[in-house]
């Protein structure tokens, strides 16, 4: 699953609000701030639910329903977004080092449908939220 970040500590779960209103759940560290878990920030709400945890208990720290945020692709004027890495997660742990940008879900599904699709495949089969 990826190497656990080099505190002694348990991690925190915390939710986050998808733009189309689905929830990931994310594992940090309270000491260092960052992932526990490195290269999987977050988790698909089934995985965590099936540890026994309640989801919608869990302190929202990001949503992302639809507000007034455009999304970056010029023209569009879809509201809600989700942040899009420019170097997919599934190509290195260190992907939010890199650029993002905030994509409607119908840009952020088509760009990684024309872009990435092997990466699709992937996450569909392995059940983990896209990212």
């Amino acid at each position: 699953m990826g190497d656990r970040c080099d505190c002694i500590s348990d991690g925190e779960f915390f939710r986050v609000i998808g733009a189309d209103g689905r929830d990931q759940v994310g594992y940090i560290c309270p000491a260092c701030g960052e992932y526990m878990i490195k290269g999987r920030p977050f988790f698909g709400k089934k995985v965590v639910e099936e540890m026994g945890i309640d989801v919608s208990t869990l302190d929202v720290l990001i949503n992302y329903l639809p507000d007034t945020i455009e999304c970056s692709v010029t023209g569009c004027e879809n509201k809600g977004y989700q942040w899009h890495h420019w170097m997919p997660r599934y190509l290195s742990e260190e992907a939010d080092k890199w650029p993002q940008s905030k994509l409607c879900i119908k840009h952020h599904r088509e760009w990684h449908r024309l872009v990435t699709p092997m990466m699709l495949k992937r996450v569909k089969a392995s059940g983990r939220p896209l990212t």
